[in-house]
């Protein structure tokens, strides 16, 4: 997870775990990152921002500042249900934690681009990163590509290993379960619509 400096709460935590959650590889993901750390910058040479120099943002997407509130559900988490994630840019529109002890009030926001099998992720929050992207049946796996910490977001934890999704021509919605893969976090569903 990334942060503005390290979380001094279980709040901090779970709003920052909200951007980690689609962002497995933006710096969620292994290991410390700080911005300008070359290897955190790198991937496998060729696709989804892998070429991009050290330091650098790691595509030119712009973080939509169309702020989202979190909501809180004490009730079961469903589960993704699949389906083709049709390529193009997608928003955050909603946000939902489950069963957090405190409920975020901190407003989120982040664009999403899907492409030729490539992700691409901008967020007022860590900053941006590039992955390749496999799904299997409800499940979708994210190799990390690029990455690029803002310099105020030095912070970087574990993330999730438990996503599924739900595409439609419209939307695409991912579900992260951190209780199930025993990681540090708050379980919640993220959904992003179509511009």
């Amino acid at each position: 997870m990334v942060s503005r400096g390290a979380p001094t709460s279980r709040l901090a935590t779970i709003v920052v775990g909200a951007v980690c959650a689609l962002t497995t590889m933006a710096g969620c993901g292994g290991g410390a990152a700080a911005a300008g750390d070359a290897g955190s910058d790198r991937g496998p040479p060729g696709m989804c921002g892998a070429d991009i120099p050290p330091g650098q943002a790691c595509n030119t997407l712009v973080d939509p500042r169309e702020a989202v509130m979190p909501t809180c559900a004490t009730d079961t988490m469903p589960v993704g249900q699949g389906g083709a994630i049709v390529d193009g840019t997608y928003v955050l529109t909603a946000q939902t934690y489950y069963n957090v002890p405190v409920c975020p009030k901190v407003a989120l926001s982040q664009i999403v681009q899907f492409a030729g099998g490539c992700m691409q992720i901008a967020s007022g929050v860590f900053g941006s990163a590039a992955a390749r992207v496999t799904t299997a049946e409800n499940s979708l796996t994210t190799t990390r590509t690029c990455v690029y910490v803002g310099t105020d977001a030095g912070v970087s934890m574990a993330g999730p290993s438990n996503q599924t999704f739900t595409a439609t021509g419209t939307t695409f919605t991912l579900f992260t379960d951190y209780t199930d893969a025993g990681e540090p976090g708050s379980d919640n569903v993220a959904v992003y619509t179509k511009r």
